[in-house]
């Protein structure tokens, strides 16, 4: 899965745990054998897809995360091949934060080298260029 969808999936999953310990009746529907997490996920995404919206507010996506568990006699749903956009701020770990660091030092690092690279081009052909001007004027 991707990234941003596998921290979808964390999202709904801390969710429907939390709800579950405040709600011992939903706790039963959580724990259903035939019910889980990724065809919770196939199923808000198949609801996505057929309403059209492009945006949802936390409250509608933990509302049809909590119909998929409560109602018993939904279809199954095929996998959708899709990322997921989450309007939250991941928790990253350490590891993650000190690798997205070094990842973009390396992508500064190279960025400067192709503008100092590109800038001596620059320079020779103004150079070249006024040179040349220099011999057409006389």
């Amino acid at each position: 899965m991707k990234k941003g969808t596998d921290h979808f999936k964390a999202t709904i999953q801390t969710h429907l745990e939390e709800k579950a310990s405040d709600d011992p009746l939903f706790a039963e529907k959580l724990n259903k054998e035939d019910k889980d997490i990724d065809g919770c996920i196939n199923y808000i995404i198949h609801q996505v897809k057929k309403i059209g919206a492009q945006g949802y507010t936390d409250k509608e996506i933990y509302g049809m995360a909590a119909h998929y568990y409560r109602k018993d006699d939904l279809d199954e749903c095929d996998p959708i091949d899709c990322g997921v956009v989450v309007d939250h701020k991941p928790k990253l770990t350490q590891e993650e934060k000190q690798e997205l660091k070094e990842q973009v030092r390396r992508e500064e690092i190279e960025k400067e080298r192709k503008r100092l690279h590109s800038g001596g081009k620059r320079k020779r052909r103004r150079k070249k260029e006024q040179e040349e001007e220099q011999t057409n004027l006389f």
